[in-house]
């Protein structure tokens, strides 16, 4: 439970842009994180640690990190939280602008097929269909016009659960410095 806790701590420093100490919070609880056999826990402290990394620009940090982790428990993130380990590790990309290295982790770790299953999920998020198609669009193999459809389209279906609101608002400002020509013009989303 102690990393569940750890992991919420983290999280609510962030929001309140408090990211120096949430880093460090994780970092106090790494030999915990390397302790535990429960896997569940680990893949999510990583991603709340790459969070964290991130959040205090250490971008490279967080993919070596995330690069890292997953040579030595690829089985273990693919069974357990997959959604969540590739949420950071390409968001940790993404900040870099690193879309052809986006599309290889896409493509390498199939993510495209698990993410239209994990779609049907009730607490899902387009995360990771986002992040790829940016990667695409920036990429030059999606138009703009099928980008902005896509996030319109997703938003507007999702919008309406008053939890969600706020990841996805979360999301589009992790967007907007990537992308700005496209979320910009969101209709139901304004900065």
């Amino acid at each position: 439970d102690y990393l569940f806790y750890v992991n919420n701590l983290s999280a609510v420093l962030l929001r309140a842009g408090r990211a120096q100490e949430a880093l460090q919070v994780m970092r106090n609880a790494s030999q915990e994180m390397k302790d535990t056999k429960n896997f569940h826990n680990k893949i999510g402290f990583v991603a709340f640690y790459v969070k964290c990394l991130i959040a205090n620009q250490l971008y490279k940090n967080a993919e070596n990190y995330c690069t890292t982790f997953l040579k030595a428990y690829e089985k273990e993130v693919m069974h357990y939280r997959w959604h969540t380990f590739f949420s950071a590790y390409l968001e940790s990309l993404l900040v870099q602008k690193k879309f052809a290295a986006m599309l290889e982790v896409m493509r390498k770790h199939k993510l495209a097929d698990r993410e239209a299953e994990y779609r049907r999920r009730a607490d899902y998020l387009p995360t990771i269909s986002w992040y790829d198609a940016v990667a695409r669009y920036q990429e030059g193999q999606l138009p703009k016009s099928d980008l902005r459809t896509l996030l319109q389209t997703d938003l507007e279906r999702l919008r309406q659960d008053d939890n969600r609101r706020a990841q996805l608002d979360d999301l589009l400002r992790t967007l907007k410095p990537v992308v700005p020509e496209v979320v910009n013009y969101l209709p139901v989303w304004k900065t």
